[in-house]
């Protein structure tokens, strides 16, 4: 059985919540805003969720937590390809001790939560729903509660809505302050990513996004922090050129 649809007359909350209370095993693919996720659904709970957005993949997602290194993942990931069959990521990144149960498992699930986050208040899309179909074997299954993930998406949604209510206009030029040396100490790895492309000279928040593998809140909490602490100027649009 296939179901095919449009977003505008089902918002996805209600259809992820239907199939659930329904007790649907499928796979249910949604197109909106730019993006296209993959959700496995069993028994009312989400067994897996994917995106085309690369940052949000969990090797990714495990490095912006600081938990496993490039390296480390490139690794895993080559021996995930030389494998037959292949193993899930995070199998063998737990053979390989380099993550634990709890961080595997934590990581998953804020996965899971940014990727529905992304899409989650899409009014226009398509989605399509194919019964029966199970997650396969190669991917990282997990046990979700359908209501629990839903409400913690929301929350990241109202989150970077206030997020974006303190940041510049995407276009507006940011520049560094070469006049306090102070506020460059002790910088996350995320701030420091954005200093380091910002030494050839003033770039947008537009432009940072474009060139940095970092989530939207991810980028916009490094600028606002690397702002308060004096160490990003803001100039108008007049300063820039």
């Amino acid at each position: 059985m296939a179901i095919m649809g449009e977003l505008s007359d089902i918002g996805l909350p209600d259809l992820i919540d239907l199939l659930a209370r329904r007790g649907q095993t499928g796979k249910l693919t949604v197109k909106a805003d730019g993006q296209e996720i993959h959700l496995y659904l069993a028994n009312a709970r989400i067994m897996f969720a994917s995106t085309t957005d690369l940052t949000l993949r969990l090797g990714r997602m495990l490095i912006k937590h600081g938990i496993i290194s490039s390296q480390q993942l490139l690794d895993a990931l080559h021996e995930q390809i030389e494998r037959q069959p292949p193993r899930p990521l995070g199998t063998i990144l737990l053979k390989r001790a380099l993550v634990s149960e709890e961080q595997l498992g934590r990581c998953v699930r804020d996965q899971c939560v940014e990727i529905l986050s992304r899409v989650v208040t899409a009014q226009h899309g398509m989605f399509l729903y194919v019964d029966g179909v199970q997650v396969p074997a190669n991917l990282e299954v997990v046990e979700l509660d359908v209501g629990d993930v839903l409400a913690e998406a929301w929350q990241r949604v109202e989150r970077l809505q206030y997020l974006r209510n303190l940041l510049p206009a995407p276009s507006a030029p940011l520049m560094i302050n070469e006049r306090d040396p102070g506020a460059f100490n002790a910088l996350h790895r995320d701030e420091q990513d954005v200093i380091r492309l910002m030494r050839g000279g003033a770039m947008s928040l537009m432009e940072l996004s474009s060139q940095l593998s970092l989530d939207e809140m991810t980028l916009g909490s490094a600028i606002l922090s690397l702002r308060d602490r004096g160490a990003l100027l803001a100039l108008a649009a007049s300063e820039s050129g």
